[in-house]
């Protein structure tokens, strides 16, 4: 007998033991045409997010009672009928009201209960419903936000931190961040400039903080930038201009003054000495500007004046 209680410890002590998932009463209450359809994905759901869905967590005399409850709105007489009569801890409404023959609406309200919590609810509407599974288990997942008991987080981090993080394809900041999410799966993917650099995917226990730590590759070091040579060029236009107005007048001012004296043949002449020295230093004065900006223009030439008491010349001399 000893013996047999002893093998029994051992055997029992070493046997694997397999824990088996927690159970949430799920009540559809509604219209019949949807009834099936809104129990089958509120049962995805729950299974996605290692729950096992209890159909018979209240009886029928419960589920009218409960049905009463809610459609008075008393919050506090459905949660009583849970806590006094539900099998289980937690448990799932979903009440669908049907309106329109061709064009369907479906009006959606779920409630989360517990026995232990206040109730939280959540409605929706799917016009024209042709494909209720997505609206439900949007709804389902929106309204487990907001039960602190199904929450867990997660902690991502990065080397070097500042990259983008995304959650079940939402952008949800740079790291390092913290994101609350529902239990169950999600999927992190980790970019930077655009580029997938890590993907995770996760299972998260409510109440469960989940580490993620992605280590990024070193960005390739920054060429240089060479500083850029801006060569300006000056029109010469202006300056030649200016340059050949005044060779031009002091030109003709030093005409005038050669051929404008005495000649010994008329008794009576014209002088035109004095002014054509004044138009000469005034010729000389535009040609001296035209040169200092001939200069500035950057070229290499410059102008070559000789003047004579016969005569004027007046060329260019430059670098070749």
């Amino acid at each position: 007998m000893v013996r047999a209680f002893v093998l029994f410890c051992v055997v029992f002590a070493w046997a694997p033991r397999t824990w088996a998932a927690p159970s949430v009463g799920v009540v559809v209450i509604g219209d019949k045409p949807v009834e099936a359809t809104v129990a089958k994905s509120v049962d995805d759901w729950l299974g996605k997010h290692e729950f096992v869905a209890e159909h018979a967590a209240l009886d029928k005399d419960g589920v009218a009672t409960l049905a009463n409850c809610l459609a008075l709105a008393d919050m506090a007489c459905a949660h009583g009928v849970v806590e006094k009569r539900a099998k289980v801890e937690t448990l799932v409404v979903l009440v669908a009201q049907t309106s329109g023959k061709k064009n369907r609406d479906v009006q959606l309200s779920a409630y989360w209960m517990s026995k232990y919590s206040d109730v939280v609810s959540l409605q929706r509407t799917c016009r024209s419903c042709s494909a209720m599974p997505p609206v439900i288990e949007n709804l389902m997942t929106d309204l487990s936000k907001m039960v602190p008991a199904m929450t867990g987080k997660l902690d991502i981090k990065s080397t070097p931190p500042g990259l983008l993080a995304a959650v079940d394809g939402e952008t949800v900041g740079v790291t390092p961040v913290v994101r609350d999410v529902t239990a169950g799966p999600h999927d992190v993917v980790i970019t930077r400039d655009g580029k997938e650099l890590d993907k995770r995917s996760v299972t998260v226990t409510a109440g469960e903080t989940v580490p993620i730590v992605v280590t990024a590759p070193a960005l390739p070091a920054p060429k240089p930038v060479l500083p850029k040579t801006v060569v300006v060029h000056r029109s010469r236009a202006v300056p030649l201009v200016v340059l050949g107005l005044g060779l031009a007048t002091a030109g003709a001012g030093m005409y005038m003054y050669v051929e404008g004296g005495p000649t010994g043949k008329d008794f009576y002449y014209r002088d035109l000495r004095t002014p054509g020295i004044g138009v000469a230093a005034g010729g000389g004065v535009l040609a001296i500007v035209g040169t200092i900006l001939l200069f500035r223009s950057g070229s290499t030439e410059v102008p070559v004046v000789a003047v004579t008491q016969e005569s004027a010349l007046f060329g260019w001399a430059g670098r070749f």
